[in-house]
């Protein structure tokens, strides 16, 4: 990459590129691009998923399981396999026959489980037979142990899906129904520390998918209506203070999918169509549409799961037949790799990741013929990037002369008021000027690079050195500072 872009540093350079506005961005623009797509190949071929399979497939007196959910509880790991709890602890010899408890009785269907903790309790939501939501309390009474029993009962029309979340320290479950082209409820219930009270309920023809994230001490509710031709409207809604406000419809094509992720402090939303994806970025008051692209193959996945492994953000897609990996960025989903699954399943039921002694697992739920199986996949990231500020010294080193240097010199280079820089600022411009760009000299180069693209987007709005230099967590006085407690060369 660093190749690339000194050669176009160098002909732009040579070539005297004149800096008005239009030339400005369209340079901006191209390079953005150019470095996006040669980090997101770099970062391909460093982060490598690497499967381990493994395979079994359970049945009791005939009856086929047909659901698997990984559940972090009280430190502990447990899968809940429909209706059956089992302990993860010793996972390679898992026994899925031999259960720890019943969650419920009979062979009712678990369709989504949902838990969050709080203090010592925790609070977990079951969909059942798709018409019933149940609530079950779990107090933890010792490290390893703990007590539980369900504390409610809802009916409902045709379960869809249903979510759990915690806003201000409150805790509130949503859930939506679908049936037919029936007027069907989405409720809105509240945590009152015994169970779970309706505040809202509203009435429409279907919503299949509901996603929620927190931003500012408010929820963001998104809701997909059923779809209909080739437009499919999703509603936007804001929770905040117990008032549900409709604050956005968006009209999509054919979405199969809605992903709503955050890659550090900004929230994204991913929708996958039959053969598109569209990246809309949150503003704080709306979703935007920032990039659309087409894909070579389908994006009718059955199964979605977003996970977070090694600091990135990782989604599984399941087909009938294989298991893509993909990581989340800026820029949408860029696909890691493909895994083949033993048998091509005739239908995937359920999909779930659960970490257990820093191991990672995919499950993935499946019938073949009339049998219900698992696989699961012990993976790893290789070398997965870490995304947080740096800590270590030659970590901080490497962060000031690769990323915050240059991005410092870039920003004195596009300040318009450069009569009011420091000695320091002023020397650090001088000591440029008074070097020549080397093709050998690696900072060097840099630098230069740096100065000249400072010097194109001064006065532009919109843009910013930091565009440029993503990966350096901290503001230009700050980099002045730790210059001077830290030994460098520009060499």
């Amino acid at each position: 990459m660093k190749h690339y872009i000194y050669l176009l540093a160098f002909i732009y350079l040579k070539n005297g590129v004149q800096s008005d506005i239009s030339q400005s961005m369209e340079l901006i623009n191209t390079l953005n691009q150019k470095i996006y797509e040669l980090k997101m190949k770099q970062m391909k071929e460093i982060i490598t998923p690497h499967f381990r399979s493994k395979f079994g497939h359970f049945y009791e007196n005939n009856y086929h399981w047909h659901f698997a959910s990984g559940v972090s509880l009280f430190h502990l790991e447990y899968m809940l396999l429909d209706n059956d709890f089992h302990s993860l602890l010793e996972i390679d010899k898992l026994n899925f026959t031999t259960p720890i408890d019943k969650i419920i009785g009979g062979h009712d269907r678990i369709s989504i489980a949902k838990l969050v903790e709080y203090e010592n309790q925790a609070v977990m939501m079951l969909t059942v037979n798709k018409k019933q939501v149940r609530i079950l309390n779990f107090v933890k009474i010792d490290y390893d142990q703990f007590v539980y029993r369900e504390i409610q009962y809802l009916e409902h029309v045709m379960i869809s899906d249903a979510d759990l979340f915690r806003i201000q320290n409150k805790l509130y479950m949503i859930v939506a129904n679908d049936k037919g082209s029936n007027f069907v409820p989405v409720s809105l219930y509240e945590w009152t520390g015994d169970n779970f009270y309706e505040i809202h309920v509203l009435y429409t023809r279907g919503i299949p998918q509901i996603h929620v994230f927190e931003e500012d001490g408010r929820a963001i509710i998104l809701m997909l209506h059923k779809r209909k031709k080739l437009i499919t409207v999703c509603d936007v809604y804001t929770l905040e203070d117990r008032r549900l406000t409709k604050i956005q419809e968006l009209q999509l094509e054919g979405p199969r999918h809605i992903i709503p992720y955050q890659i550090r402090d900004e929230y994204y939303v991913l929708v996958l169509s039959g053969w598109d994806r569209h990246l809309y970025s949150w503003t704080g008051s709306q979703l935007k549409q920032i990039s659309s692209e087409s894909t070579l193959h389908s994006n009718d996945y059955q199964k979605l799961k977003l996970s977070h492994i090694n600091n990135s953000t990782i989604l599984f897609a399941s087909k009938f037949h294989k298991l893509d990996i993909f990581i989340m960025s800026t820029q949408g989903a860029i696909h890691l790799a493909s895994q083949e699954y033993l048998h091509r399943y005739s239908a995937i039921l359920s999909l779930d990741h659960v970490k257990m002694n820093k191991t990672d697992y995919i499950f993935v739920v499946g019938n073949v013929g009339v049998k219900g199986e698992i696989e699961y996949f012990d993976i790893e990231l290789i070398q997965a990037p870490e995304t947080g500020t740096p800590t270590s010294k030659s970590q901080l080193l490497q962060t000031i002369k690769n990323a915050c240097l240059p991005k410092l010199i870039c920003e004195l280079n596009a300040t318009p008021e450069k009569n009011k820089l420091s000695e320091t600022e002023k020397s650090l411009l001088t000591l440029l000027r008074d070097t020549s760009i080397s093709t050998k000299a690696e900072l060097t180069s840099k630098y230069h690079f740096a100065a000249h693209m400072g010097q194109l987007i001064a006065g532009v709005d919109g843009n910013g050195c930091h565009n440029f230099y993503p990966t350096c967590p901290f503001p230009g006085l700050q980099v002045l500072q730790m210059m001077k407690k830290v030994r460098m060369r520009m060499t």
